[in-house]
């Protein structure tokens, strides 16, 4: 309360719910480790097949890029628009 009894605002209210937070601190740990995973495999594998795969889990499509199908790169990046996109739409919703 306030100096005169009418409620007040917090001044410094907390950006997201106890639950919001838990989420998305999940998800940032997910990814993180998606990010270590894919690393590792581009800087210790041998395998051109294990390299492709850690390059897509850091870069959706970095692996067509690294075995050469340029083609299928850019279908690659359209579908991933396209689920960004109907990802977004459908939320708004």
């Amino acid at each position: 309360m306030g100096p005169n009894g009418i409620l007040l605002l917090a001044e410094r209210p907390r950006r997201m719910g106890p639950v919001s937070r838990r989420l998305v601190l999940r998800l940032v740990a997910v990814l993180a480790l998606l990010f270590v995973i894919g690393t590792a495999l581009v800087a210790f594998s041998d395998s051109a097949t294990l390299r492709a795969a850690g390059l897509s889990m850091v870069f959706p499509g970095g692996g067509l890029l690294y075995i050469a199908s340029p083609l299928l790169f850019l279908l690659a990046m359209v579908a991933l628009t396209l689920a960004v996109v109907l990802w977004w739409g459908i939320s708004a919703y």
